[in-house]
């Protein structure tokens, strides 16, 4: 058999509209959890109301629609009753007083399980009171459920497992006893044969109980071998030449040891012979049956099930199955197994994949063999009987593969027929649908209009008709839309549901919580990020829509060492103390190895030398940064090095200087048992003579000393003087050698000229301003005695005045920048001055102003004169080179603004290019035409624009004159006094200088372009060459110089090529 199962979330219990809602929660119950981890592998524990299902599927007709939910397994479903119990059935229940006949009551109903979308049976359910059993099968995938006290006596009786048949772990120690017994008496002569069959054959069966059964099942034994055996009816029903029905006649209980055939048995070969004899002694009341099964729990290994081989109808027509403590579907398997031994199969090979293999392995197929071999005997026996519907009109019944239909993207309904008893002929009615009748047998219908829809179909064969009508059976709905918005502040999130034709509304929040509610808020404990879940339902089903969102909040950074100082080399353990909301980490470590690090919890950090040093954390997480910084927080100290110098002797005192590094104390030892803890002492020694000098330095790392020989020799003095310390460059300082005892002399003189003497009284030049040290050693012998004068002799020369200023409106900042001045008079250009250092003005008129500052100082006064322009709003004007060029020619245009213009926006029609920003564009006009010009400008101040129309005309190029390459003229600049070199032209218009006058910045421009070797050479007035340079074979066309390093004057440029030579004079101003 092959049928599909569908999962979802809706749990709902209909016959033909929604109607009421059943839903099994998942529980939690550790009374059976250890029984059932040795059974299976993964299951659900789920706790129904049975007795509610049950009332709601005796209130209704043959076929009902249950939406049933299991956990987490959403089971959408169509049944279909049918009577496995025959009519003239009744339960026998043995006790200590006989057996008890019990007719038949109604308790127990058996269907048969299709769904939406599946062909045949798919599944079977039986359910009584408190008992709920069967399968459902989904893509190849069956799911069962089952009482969980079929596992453990005390499960509370609305518990249910539910589990994949895959879930179930496989028993290798249990199989079938039939090899084993094959060469004795379990295998029978067939019994009498009937070849005259229907398509249809039915078997009555009998089925006994014995105590071990009823001790687990209790008053639902009955109902759990029923159960089984409708489970074992799918696997009878269409699978051989002629349908297999098989009808329960009688079921025998045990209910007492007193009252078990088998009690004291346990062995299953002799198991199944108590039950030959007790059956065919009356065991079961007088009850018709072709073929009977006696169910135990005695036998858990090995040999699970016996049977009698080709008996059903004889005098063996029995088999023994034992309860061993596993699924639902292997319990199926192994009486259909032994049933097939009934039937006259004996096994397949070991290890395949069939029902008759000789294993149990929950198998649901049938070898080409044993199909072949049961319906050749089931249809040759006496005892069977034609089916329920044998020989009668029809009895209509279809299915749909989905009543619920959702407009437009699933708006298909696929109609099967399940009608019993041979139709042959079909007519089908669909209000609303498209086609809205069909005599196909399954038809398929598209629904395009929402609403509810009956759905009638009449069936006809040879023996009458039948008509049913499922009324408001299609669902035509729209299908919900699932949509929302967000928004977090913190850990706390607010929702905005935007989602469509919803009924009911499932929010999972992805971290365990749910909520039913509309728009809920909810609150998250920790940071992270989160798939958030809204699952919108209504008829059509349901639609999810998952967001990710991101819950962060601000972190802190944090930590703390295990050590904070020590010595070199410093180990220190860092501890991170950050808050838990940090999940990225950058470590810093000046000083240490390693210097950085992005762990959590960084390794040891080294710290190989000296110092104090700081330590910076940064935290992160998806949005916040904290840092954390501790300056000076690592302190390392090291062995001190011991070190000192000490200045020449004056008389018998020597001043030590102590150069040790690192120490934190000292003690001198100075040679003549005395001593000293200074840092720097000085000592007077008794007389002269050689004495050994020890200093000590001393810290919490250690000691190191140094020692040094000292000479105190008979008295030497150094010392001079000189007229006059102060004087203006070139200052000549004559200097007055007074020292005593001394032989010979040691000048040194830093900044002077000569820097070093050795004459006794030597003259000395200072030509550069500033405080210099003059040093004398007096020298006798070995003996040397020093004096240094610091900043003896100063310097001053002539004050240098510089001064920069900042217009705003009609007031000037004025910014001293001048050097060794002592006072300062400002002229500022309008009758008025200052003696600030750095003055303001406020000019009353616009124009522009020569300001001036004089500086003075004890060498003399100087002067620096420069113009300052003070406009409200700047001058503007302009100028070009040609006014008339040809097109494709350039033309230069040239700024003449005032002077505190900062700012330049050319707007040029018709040239390339359209506007500039520089200050002295070069335009090159490539169409012929007459063009406007607009030149807008500006200053601290504001700004102003002139516009000259039709200021360019631009000629086309076939009214141009031809310019071949000919000889220019000689042009001699009167007074330039260059000698123009033989061959070599002097032509002073095929150059221009832009602008002109400049400030040294400016560009040159050439009428025609210089190809070749040229040279570039700028000479003053007189001829001396300031700059020279080369263009090494380039295309001369243009080119920019900066000569701002030039001072303000008059200048002249040359350009010689290998044919000619341009000269041109320019102006520079500052």
């Amino acid at each position: 058999m092959k049928f599909k199962f569908f999962l979802s979330f809706t749990l709902l219990f209909s016959t033909m509209v929604i109607a009421q809602q059943f839903k099994a929660n998942t529980v939690e119950n550790q009374l059976v959890k250890p029984v059932l981890n040795t059974v299976f592998s993964n299951y659900e524990l789920v706790s129904l109301d049975v007795n509610s299902v049950q009332n709601a599927l005796t209130s209704r007709s043959v076929h009902q629609n249950l939406d049933l939910q299991l956990g987490s397994k959403r089971l959408n479903l169509d049944l279909f009753e049918y009577d496995l119990l025959k009519s003239n059935y009744f339960l026998q229940l043995g006790t200590d007083q006989g057996v008890v006949k019990i007719p038949k009551d109604g308790r127990i109903k058996t269907y048969r399980i299709t769904t939406n979308a599946s062909q045949g049976h798919m599944g079977s359910l039986t359910i009584s009171d408190q008992f709920f059993y069967g399968f459902i099968e989904d893509n190849g995938v069956k799911y069962f459920f089952e009482p969980a006290y079929g596992f453990v006596q005390n499960a509370p009786k609305d518990l249910l497992v539910v589990y994949k048949e895959s879930d179930v772990l496989v028993n290798a120690a249990v199989k079938c006893g039939y090899d084993e017994l094959k060469d004795n008496s379990h295998i029978a002569d067939d019994a009498l044969g009937n070849e005259n069959r229907s398509h249809c054959i039915a078997f009555d069966v009998a089925l006994a109980n014995d105590f071990t059964v009823f001790q687990v099942r209790g008053n639902g034994t009955d109902a759990w071998c029923t159960g089984v055996l409708a489970n074992v009816q799918t696997n009878y029903d269409n699978e051989f030449t002629h349908s297999i029905e098989l009808n329960v006649s009688t079921i025998f209980v045990a209910t007492s040891t007193g009252s078990d055939p088998w009690n004291g048995i346990n062995n299953i070969n002799a198991h199944l012979d108590t039950h030959v004899s007790w059956a065919n002694g009356g065991g079961y009341g007088g009850a018709p049956y072709g073929l009977a099964t006696a169910w135990t729990r005695k036998y858990t290994s090995g040999a699970v099930g016996l049977a009698w081989v080709g008996t059903v109808c004889g005098n063996l027509r029995y088999n023994v199955c034992s309860d061993f403590g596993t699924g639902g579907g292997n319990l199926r398997n192994l009486q259909a197994h032994e049933m097939g031994h009934n039937f006259n199969y004996g096994h397949d090979a070991s290890g395949s994949p069939y029902i008759m293999a000789p294993s149990v392995n929950g198998s649901n197929q049938w070898s080409a063999p044993s199909i072949t071999a049961i319906s050749n005997f089931a249809n040759s026996r006496g005892c069977a009987s034609g089916c329920s519907t044998g020989g009668a009109a029809p009895v209509a019944n279809f299915k749909a593969n989905s009543t619920v239909i959702c407009v437009p993207t699933n708006n298909k309904v696929q109609f099967t027929d399940l009608s019993s008893g041979g139709p042959t002929s079909w007519a089908w009615t669909f209000p609303g649908g498209t086609p809205s009748s069909s005599n196909q047998q399954n038809p398929l219908i598209t629904y395009n209009t929402r609403g509810v829809y009956d759905v009638t179909l009449r069936v006809t064969n040879s023996f009458g008709s039948d008509v049913i009508t499922f009324n408001q059976y299609i669902d035509v709905e729209i299908k919900a839309v699932s949509a929302f918005d967000y928004f977090v502040i913190d850990r706390d999130m607010t929702t905005t549901n935007n989602s469509m034709y919803g009924d009911t509304y499932l929010w999972k929040f992805g971290d365990g919580t749910t909520s039913t509610e509309f728009e809920p808020q909810h609150t998250y404990a920790n940071d992270g990020i989160y798939n958030v879940d809204l699952e919108v339902t209504n008829r059509c089903g349901t639609v999810k829509k998952t967001i990710k969102v991101t819950v962060v909040t601000q972190n802190e950074a944090n930590f703390s060492a295990d050590v904070v100082r020590g010595c070199a080399s410093l180990k220190v353990k860092y501890k991170n103390l950050s808050s838990t909301n940090s999940n990225t980490f950058i470590w810093e470590f000046p000083g240490g190895t390693p210097s950085t690090s992005t762990l959590k919890d960084p390794p040891v950090i080294i710290y190989p030398r000296k110092g104090v040093f700081d330590v910076k954390l940064t935290a992160k997480n998806a949005r916040f940064t904290s840092v954390k910084v501790e300056n000076g927080y690592i302190t390392v100290d090291t062995i001190p090095i011991a070190s000192f110098t000490h200045a020449p002797p004056v008389g018998t005192l020597i001043d030590f200087t102590n150069t040790s590094v690192d120490a934190t104390s000292y003690s001198w030892d100075f040679g003549d048992s005395k001593s000293s803890t200074e840092s720097n002492p000085s000592h007077s020694y008794a007389g002269p003579g050689e004495y050994t000098v020890i200093l000590k330095a001393v810290n919490s790392c250690g000691t190191t000393s140094d020692t040094q020989k000292v000479e105190i020799a008979k008295a030497l003095g150094s010392n001079f003087k000189v007229p006059n310390t102060l004087g203006c460059a070139p200052f000549t300082v004559q200097f007055e050698n007074t020292s005593t005892n001394a032989t010979s002399y040691e000048w040194t003189f830093p900044g002077g000229n000569p820097s070093t003497s050795t004459l006794l009284n030597p003259t000395v030049v200072y030509n550069t301003p500033g405080k210099f040290d003059v040093t004398l050693v007096a020298i006798n012998g070995s003996d040397k005695e020093s004096t240094t004068k610091t900043q003896f002799i100063t310097v001053e020369s002539l004050p240098i005045p510089s001064f920069t200023s900042n217009i705003v409106k009609t007031e000037v900042f004025f910014t001293n920048t001048s050097q060794f001045g002592n006072s300062y008079l400002w002229d500022f250009g309008d009758n008025t001055t200052s003696t600030e250092i750095s003055p303001s003005h406020v000019y009353t008129v616009e124009g522009e102003f020569n300001v001036s500052l004089k500086i003075t100082n004890s060498c003399g006064t100087q002067e620096l004169l420069k113009q300052v322009v003070v406009y409200l709003i700047p001058k503007v004007d302009f100028s070009v080179n040609s006014f008339k060029v040809c097109a494709g020619d350039y033309v230069q245009f040239n700024d003449h603004s005032s002077k505190d213009v900062n700012d330049w926006l050319w707007q040029i029609e018709g040239g390339e290019p359209a506007t500039s920003t520089i200050q002295y564009p070069r335009v090159l006009y490539k169409k012929s035409g007459i063009y406007t010009v607009k030149l807008t400008v500006k200053n601290s101040n504001g700004s102003s624009f002139i516009i000259k129309q039709n200021y360019i005309t631009v000629v086309s190029p076939v009214l141009c004159p031809d310019r071949p390459n000919k000889k220019k003229k000689i042009i001699s600049d009167p007074g330039f006094g260059l000698n123009d070199p033989a061959g070599i032209k002097n032509q002073v218009d095929q150059m221009e200088i832009f602008p002109n006058p400049n400030f040294g910045i400016f560009e040159i421009q050439m009428v025609d372009p210089i190809v070749g070797n040229t040279d570039l050479v700028v000479t003053d007035l007189i001829g001396n060459e300031l700059f020279h340079e080369k263009t090494n074979g380039k295309y001369l066309d243009s080119k920019q110089l900066d000569l701002s390093n030039l001072p303000q004057g008059t200048y002249f440029l040359r350009v010689n090529s290998e044919t000619n030579q341009l000269i041109k004079k320019f102006t520079i101003t500052k």
